[in-house]
């Protein structure tokens, strides 16, 4: 009743609809019914064929279901419409090495891997706002050291003020 509810009150196509179909999907395929789960995933589809994760979802499911092929297709049409999904780069690239695509899951991995590289250094600088500059650094930088995986100093953290006092914060 409360998804026909919200069918009738807010259309086929608004965003709460959307995400009550993809979620039902996910319940779905949480309880193992996977062509179900498929169903639902393909009607979100069908309705908004520019939601990213309901074909990472669909492509999920299938791979679950023995389908890597159906899945890659899947999860490639998700990222042409997010490609900054990491957990879809790393999807694809299990199905790629189930099919024995040596190559093309390595590839896959480590685009999911410099995206959550880029994601961890967003979330270990909170006083400071990535900028075009900040993300070239770490999109080019290599492999991290150890120096770059400590946590910034307590006069880092204090936006460089450079005063050598402990414990400020800004609130943020």
């Amino acid at each position: 009743e409360g998804l026909d509810g919200s069918r009738e009150t807010l259309g086929n196509r608004h965003p709460d609809t959307l995400a009550s179909i993809n979620n039902l999907g996910l319940l779905l395929h949480a309880k193992g019914d996977l062509e179900g789960a498929i169903s639902e995933f393909s009607r979100v589809i069908r309705i908004d064929p520019t939601m990213a994760q309901a074909w990472n979802n669909r492509g999920f499911a299938k791979y679950k279901m023995g389908d890597p092929q159906g899945a890659i297709s899947d999860y490639s049409r998700s990222l042409e419409l997010d490609p900054k999904k990491a957990r879809t780069w790393t999807h694809r690239g299990n199905a790629l090495q189930e099919l024995g695509d040596l190559k093309g899951a390595i590839e896959n991995y480590t685009r999911a891997l410099d995206l959550e590289r880029v994601g961890v250094a967003a979330r270990r600088r909170p006083s400071f706002g990535l900028d075009a500059l900040d993300l070239h650094a770490i999109s080019f930088a290599g492999p991290p050291s150890s120096s770059t995986t400590r946590p910034p100093s307590s006069s880092a953290r204090m936006c460089g003020s450079g005063s050598g006092k402990s414990g400020a914060s800004s609130g943020r």
